[in-house]
This record gives C-alpha cells, structure tokens and sequence, in this order.
C-alpha cells in the first residue's frame, strides 16, 4: 500500500457538520499520484510536510477544496503528509460565509475566505511536524467548531432535506423537490447553487455516481443491472454512460483497479 490512510469520525462532529476527519501520508521513497472523482461533499486541506500537487499545480497553503463536478488528480511527494476535514454538504457556507457557485474548480487558499484571526490559530493548532493525527482533531475541535448561524437555521434545514430527498430518490425531478419542500423551482436551483456549489440535476448526477462507486465496493460480482436499478439511473446504458463521464472507463473496468485510497473515502 503506498498511502497510509487515517480516518476519525464521531456522532457529535456529524451534528456540528463534519464528515469525518482525514490523514494521508506517502510512506514510500518515491511521488504517489491518485484520481479523485466527484463529490457533494467540501474539504479544509492543510499541507503537514512535503509537497502536495493537485492537477499538477503545487499547493503550499491551507485550501479549500470545493464541491467537484469533474475528476483531479493528485501527487504526494515522498515523506508527505496532508491533513484534512471532509465537511458535510453546505456546511462550509456556513462557516465562510461565501456564495460556494462562486468557488473556481481548483483550490481555494484559506488565506483569501477564512478571517485572519481564525486563520492563524488554525495553521498554528494544525500545521505542526511535531503533532499526531489525534492531537489535530483535537485542534480543529476546539478552534473551529461554531454553532450554527440562527439566521440561516431555516434555508440550511431545507437544503439539508433537498439533499436527503435525492439521495434517497435520485430520479426526483427539480419541480418535485420544490413542491415537496414548498417553494418555487427558481428558488430551489438558486439555493443549491449558492450553499452547495451546484445546480440540483448535478448534484444528482454526482450522488448517482457515488452510489455506484459504493455498490462496487461491496460487490465482488459486478450485476450492472441491479446496480442501475439501486443507484437511481434509469437504465445500464444510462450507468455505463454517466459512469464514462466522469471516471473515463467502464464500471467492471474501474472495480478490477479500484486503488485503496478509493475504496476508503470517495471525493475529496
């Protein structure tokens, strides 16, 4: 295995809006690269030590990953260890209080969306050689952890039930996502666009995807059939189609050299 890969989630930071908190380190003597597909999700990445590339483009700072819509690759140097904070879909609108549509597809560097107080504590409670894993979970914990904000408790609850809703049925149309959750289908779009980052239809065609990655992981027979049917597509050309969008191969293809940093946690 050339990542060695940590994972720390708990009941309690899922309420407050992460994820699950993450840890890569490159332990071999040579650069290890990865593809990173779609995701719903955003994450708060800190460089530990070494170099760490992301479409090739070397990112020395703190960064915000924004909501993908279309695979990256990226390289972790020899000896290089990257620290990082999956956070729940939305959640990172609340934090930065920044329209998320108007986040670019590459990273986002802290220093230009976090205050600067918060900034300095973060990068001092995080990006230290000398600390473990546990120690930065801590970190994070008590520095960055806010209650939400009361004047936003209604549209984030909304977004969070549009969310549910097409993760549960992907096939739900925009119009039968407003009228369950009562408001117009202009509105709806706009308040995926500026908490989540993306138009509702791709965020469905990303949840679909993701769905299909999980069912490949637990399935050692590849059914193309059932997995169309439990991933919400429409038909298997449908799965084959959308799944060539974004992985660029075909399902069985891609199950047969799933690498382990995928098989742990999709996206990023």
């Amino acid at each position: 295995m050339s990542l060695t890969i940590k994972i720390s989630t708990d009941e309690l930071n899922k309420a407050k809006g992460i994820d699950f908190f993450w840890e890569l380190h490159n332990n071999r003597k040579e650069s290890v690269s990865q593809l990173v597909f779609p995701s719903v999700h955003t994450d708060l990445i800190f460089v530990i030590n070494g170099k760490f590339f992301v479409n090739e483009v070397n990112v020395e700072k703190p960064f915000i990953s924004p909501v993908l819509s279309a695979w990256k690759t990226i390289k972790l140097t020899e000896g290089a260890r990257v620290f990082g904070v999956r956070l729940k879909p939305n959640f990172l609108f609340q934090l930065i209080d920044h329209e998320l549509s108007e986040l670019k597809q590459k990273p986002n560097l802290m220093t230009d969306l976090v205050p600067d107080f918060l900034y300095r504590l973060l990068f001092e409670g995080i990006v230290d050689d000398n600390l473990c894993f546990e120690a930065r979970v801590d970190n994070f914990k008590k520095i960055a952890i806010q209650p939400i904000n009361s004047d936003r408790s209604s549209d984030n609850d909304t977004i969070s039930i549009g969310l549910n809703l097409l993760k549960n049925n992907p096939c739900l149309t925009i119009k039968e996502i407003a009228d369950h959750l009562g408001y117009s289908d202009r509105w709806i779009q706009n308040l995926f666009k500026v908490q989540v980052g993306l138009s509702p239809s791709k965020v469905t065609q990303i949840l679909r995807f993701n769905k299909t990655i999980e069912l490949l992981k637990q399935k050692p027979i590849v059914n193309l059939t059932h997995i169309s049917y439990e991933a919400g597509y429409y038909d298997q050309s449908h799965l084959i189609k959308e799944f060539r969008k974004f992985t660029s191969s075909t399902p069985k293809t891609y199950q047969k050299h799933m690498p382990d940093f995928i098989k742990i946690m999709n996206g990023f």
